[in-house]
């Protein structure tokens, strides 16, 4: 199952471009998508605007296509999953994609600058390493600690 998630708030671009991906076929058609707030509704997988689990259908997905936030990003790192991050650029000052630069530099996950570039990277997803080897808990410690970091904290 391929899932998408968007938090709290909303990214239609995104949703759309996964409702888009799943119409030609390029993703299985057992997608299910956490949408938020978002005006765009999907119409060829199932959708719910809040997921009160998402860990139960982080650990069913094959694949997972987040927003850049920094939560969702750490759950996914978290569980494992081959994913996806694309940013948000309607989000203030453009963070999302800061942080995922910001991320690069000491881990290797996928991601793209926006939701047109997904099906390119499609056969690229896969589960966030350190670069340095360290195992998945340390490098959730070391998102947190960066974030508090940058938060002022």
């Amino acid at each position: 199952m391929t899932l998408v998630v968007v938090g709290t708030e909303h990214f239609d671009a995104l949703v759309a471009e996964l409702d888009r991906l799943v119409a030609v076929g390029r993703l299985p058609p057992d997608a299910f998508g956490q949408i938020g707030s978002g005006q765009y509704v999907p119409r060829h997988f199932p959708w719910v605007r809040y997921e009160p689990d998402l860990w139960q259908r982080f650990a069913a997905a094959d694949l997972i296509v987040t927003h850049g936030g920094t939560g969702l990003v750490t759950e996914c790192i978290v569980s494992g999953r081959p994913f996806i991050a694309v940013p948000d650029p309607l989000k203030p000052e453009n963070h999302q994609l800061e942080f995922l630069e910001a991320l690069t530099e000491r881990f290797d996950f996928c991601w793209v600058r926006e939701p047109a570039q997904l099906e390119a990277a499609l056969p690229h997803a896969r589960p966030a390493r350190r670069k340095d080897g360290l195992d998945v808990q340390q490098l959730a410690n070391d998102i947190l600690a960066f974030v508090t970091h940058a938060a002022g904290g």
